[in-house]
């Protein structure tokens, strides 16, 4: 079942809201949901990049285009049609949220390879809220992201002392936290060795056309190799 990829138990609360139908007023309504939540953080970023006098470039950077603005906002309602069609209650709006931001996030990185402190920091604790309602074993969960938090930042620290460079930022260290509260740890390694197999697979491909990539959006690729292990479940259900 889609839902056994998440790392909550079958018996948590969200179940109950769970009511796989087909697409209706609801899935529209989602989808709808997350491009307002696309038009909301665009909002933010103005404002930020406003208010603190911010580099257009740095964090400005995801909204170059009309049609980088129209591929994201169709991603987010077709994401919200297919969170529609199998959740409902309060768990669609939860993981609409938490998708949305995983993409605009991914967006971000994948530009500018960076990402604005807020925006991570809302993928986190609103996960870490999902996991308090939605699961029954919390600390568990917690304990999850704790691990791959202490995980990357061992990492980060070895990246520090061996190859004299950073090998993740403050930001992936977040993040990786968020997503192994929302997977747990199996999961999160998983997604992570398919982002490392997607990553240098994107490096190999430019290299071999000559131009060097000096660094990959670590986000970007968790991402990519977050959603094929997701639809692998999808596949062996």
């Amino acid at each position: 079942m889609l839902t056994d990829f998440f790392n909550f138990d079958k018996s948590a609360l969200y179940y109950r809201f769970l009511s796989p139908t087909s697409f209706g007023i609801d899935s529209f309504l989602v989808g709808i949901f997350g491009i307002g939540i696309f038009v909301l953080v665009e909002f933010l970023i103005d404002i930020q990049k406003k208010r603190q006098k911010i580099n257009f470039d740095l964090y400005g950077g995801l909204f170059f285009s009309k049609i980088e603005n129209i591929v994201l906002i169709l991603l987010l309602f077709l994401g919200g049609l297919v969170i529609g069609y199998f959740y409902s209650g309060i768990f669609q709006i939860w993981l609409m949220i938490v998708f949305s931001f995983l993409v605009l996030l991914s967006a971000i990185d994948f530009k500018i390879l960076a990402v604005p402190d807020w925006m991570n920091l809302v993928l986190f604790f609103c996960i870490l809220l999902g996991s308090f309602f939605f699961s029954e074993n919390f600390w568990n969960v917690f304990l999850s992201g704790l691990g791959i938090a202490g995980l990357f930042s061992i990492l980060r620290i070895f990246g520090d002392m061996f190859c004299k460079t950073e090998i993740l930022g403050e930001g992936d260290i977040v993040f990786g936290s968020s997503i192994g509260m929302l997977l747990g740890v199996y999961d999160t390694l998983m997604s992570i060795f398919w982002g490392c197999v997607f990553g240098s697979t994107y490096s190999i491909f430019f290299r071999f056309f000559g131009k060097k990539v000096s660094k990959l959006p670590f986000i970007t690729f968790i991402s990519v190799g977050l959603l094929f292990c997701f639809l692998m479940s999808i596949s062996n259900d």
